[in-house]
């Protein structure tokens, strides 16, 4: 993972952030599949490779957490911004639907969305 500027992110900030949301949360995902995107902003290109994590939660408090951290997230990782999304979702065979599958962006995301770490 790298910052915008081609510099690479330190171990202990993605660590830290992995921490703090599995503290917060009890438990959460990580993608092992990169996603590579490319945006523009203010006339320049970027180019990201995006680290998802993925928290399922039915924790009505989730959306306010989420909306607090993502300041924390913005200067930890050097972004303009971090997308965070949130999904319904329903678990197959329990008959169970999950309020927030949220899905923080924290890595290399750059715009705002709803989801755990894309």
């Amino acid at each position: 993972m790298k910052y915008n500027d081609g510099t690479e992110i330190e171990r202990l900030k993605i660590d830290q952030t992995t921490g703090d949301l599995g503290q917060r949360f009890f438990g959460l995902s990580q993608d092992l599949v990169r996603v590579h995107g490319l945006w523009r902003s203010g006339g320049q290109s970027y180019h990201d490779k995006l680290l998802r994590i993925r928290i399922d939660s039915d924790d009505p408090k989730a959306t306010a957490f989420f909306k607090s951290y993502k300041e924390i997230l913005k200067p930890r990782f050097q972004q303009i911004d971090i997308w965070i999304t949130a999904h319904e979702i329903e678990i197959i065979g329990s008959g169970s639907v999950c309020g927030a599958g949220v899905s923080p962006a924290p890595m290399q995301a750059r715009r705002p969305h709803h989801n755990t770490a894309n």
